[in-house]
């Protein structure tokens, strides 16, 4: 799950890791989503906190569709992703000048 916030909006995105074998993992998209960020000025933490909030959301939802017992708000999966490889960064602030087709 990835996570991201802005002053004009916040998202999420839900992926799975499957490795195959030894040397070969995929990884698919399988949900996400973006909210506009409320008229009414809110500080980014607390956006951040509907990003998280709204992550969590879509993988308790996806991990009860395939019935996985998982807790997704466990702060123990948690990592922090450097805007660089964060995927939301471009739902959240618009997409880099190098936007193209071949970009996804």
């Amino acid at each position: 799950m990835f996570v991201d916030a802005s002053e004009r909006s916040y998202a999420a995105a839900v992926y799975w890791r499957v490795k195959l074998s030894k040397y070969e993992i995929v990884v698919l998209l399988i949900i996400g989503n973006v909210r506009v960020a409320p008229l009414k000025i809110i500080p980014i933490p607390r956006l951040e906190l509907q990003a998280a909030l709204l992550g969590a959301r879509l993988t308790s939802s996806i991990l009860n569709d395939i019935e996985l017992n998982e807790e997704p708000t466990m702060v123990k999966y948690w990592r922090c992703v450097p805007t660089k490889v964060n995927v939301t960064d471009d739902v959240t602030r618009g997409p880099p000048t190098n936007f193209d087709k071949t970009y996804w």
